[in-house]
């Protein structure tokens, strides 16, 4: 039996002025969660170099 694998980004806000993302990445087998992986990361602003690979909206 295969793994399935669910991935979910999450933007958290605490407060007002505290905040966080998350990348959560949860295996399971035989429907049961078998491996969970989380990634987290405070905001920030992007470099400027980065502005050409973005649409602007």
């Amino acid at each position: 039996m295969q793994a399935q694998t669910i991935r979910t980004a999450i933007d958290r806000h605490w407060t007002a002025s505290a905040a966080s993302a998350a990348l959560s990445i949860m295996e399971f087998r035989k429907g049961e969660v078998s491996r969970e992986t989380q990634y987290l990361a405070d905001p920030f602003a992007p470099p400027a170099w980065r502005v050409q690979c973005v649409e602007q909206t």
